[in-house]
């Protein structure tokens, strides 16, 4: 929890701790948040693991002071909150009276959203699948919600998730082909997105291959998220892999699959406004050349010269002879109105290829 100054040890050895465990709870219960938020508060403070499991709830949580979400623990009857400590502290009988009323406090202002039709995605008992999926991935959830998610689509809370976004079809026969060889693979075929949703896909215990893509016309980006936590926060950056996969710069089915990761500095060309990036002088000759009888070929050909620096090696990629290289070269220089004839031309050249695909080719 932001902004805690004090744990319970340091006051131990005050004359009358009481006060200041009853403030700080009242300080939690004001805060907007939610029960995980609560006991995560509370672990901090009490500088030990706290658990809640309430199998009529369905809700079962164990959390380090660090704030990490830990497997939980269901080896009891009834609901039972807990501290992880032996032998117990001298606070600790009144730090886990609070944080019963605490709790309580919680799940009465649920209920009194629940009544007035404002309670939060995620609240339905027993959601599908797909559903669960889009509630981890929303950024509105609060952390609760997402714990109860990833529990039920039985994704570890201490395992890394890499997400993909998907384009292109093929993500059935995809699913099929990935999920035999990871521990868990959990997908959607409408994720929200930045514009238009798409198929996403969640795995643990394995990652997604170049050969797993089926289909030409498929293309996907990934994003690694630390835990089942942070996918919410994974899941946009997947998406803008997943533009400059579709961009298929290189023409090869490696990069078909673009993993956020690598990048690096790349993706702020992604987050230039459409409007922008068009209006461009060389992103609108591009654009002018690429509506050309013929225009995919010429763009192809200037992408290849750029990367390989090279009329020979270009012509090989392209699968061309080297002279009809030259001649599309040529016509793709005068449509810019410079020539590739050292770094900062080609700097130049494909930056704008880039911005030209990234903002033309958004999926």
């Amino acid at each position: 929890m932001q902004g805690l100054l004090v744990t319970l040890s340091m006051l131990q050895a005050e004359t009358d701790p009481a006060p200041r465990v009853s403030a700080f709870f009242d300080a939690v219960q004001r805060r907007p948040g939610d029960l995980v938020g609560v006991l995560r508060a509370t672990a901090a403070f009490a500088q030990c693991v706290v658990g809640l499991d309430d199998p009529a709830a369905g809700t079962s949580f164990r959390v380090a002071p660090d704030g990490r979400l830990l497997p939980p623990r269901t080896d009891h009857d009834g609901p039972r909150l807990w501290l992880e400590r032996d032998p117990a502290g001298p606070l600790d009988a009144l730090l886990l009276q609070h944080l019963v009323r605490a709790v309580e406090h919680h799940r009465a202002a649920r209920r009194r959203r629940a009544s007035a039709g404002s309670e939060r995605p995620g609240d339905a008992a027993a959601p599908s699948e797909q559903a669960l999926v889009r509630l981890l991935v929303s950024p509105t959830a609060d952390d609760g919600d997402r714990a109860r998610a990833a529990l039920h689509l039985g994704l570890r809370a201490d395992a890394g998730v890499q997400v993909v976004a998907l384009a292109g079809g093929g993500t059935p026969e995809l699913v099929t082909r990935v999920g035999g060889r990871v521990a868990a693979l959990r997908w959607a075929p409408d994720a929200p997105g930045e514009a238009t949703g798409g198929p996403l896909l969640l795995l643990q215990g394995g990652r997604l291959r170049p050969d797993d893509l089926v289909g030409e016309g498929t293309r996907a980006g990934t994003r690694e998220a630390a835990s089942p936590a942070a996918v919410a926060l994974a899941w946009p950056q997947a998406r803008v892999a997943l533009r400059f996969a579709a961009a298929g710069l290189h023409g090869t089915s490696d990069d078909r699959l673009v993993a956020h990761e690598e990048l690096g500095a790349l993706t702020a060309l992604a987050s230039v406004p459409g409007e922008v990036a068009r209006s461009l002088p060389d992103v609108r000759a591009l654009t002018d050349l690429g509506r050309r009888p013929g225009g995919r070929g010429l763009l192809a050909t200037l992408a290849a010269v750029c990367r390989t620096r090279s009329h020979r090696a270009a012509a090989v990629q392209l699968h061309l002879h080297h002279s009809s290289i030259a001649g599309r070269l040529a016509h793709a220089e005068r449509a810019l109105g410079f020539t590739l004839d050292g770094d900062h031309a080609i700097t130049r050249a494909q930056t704008a290829l880039l911005l030209h695909h990234l903002h033309a080719a958004t999926p």
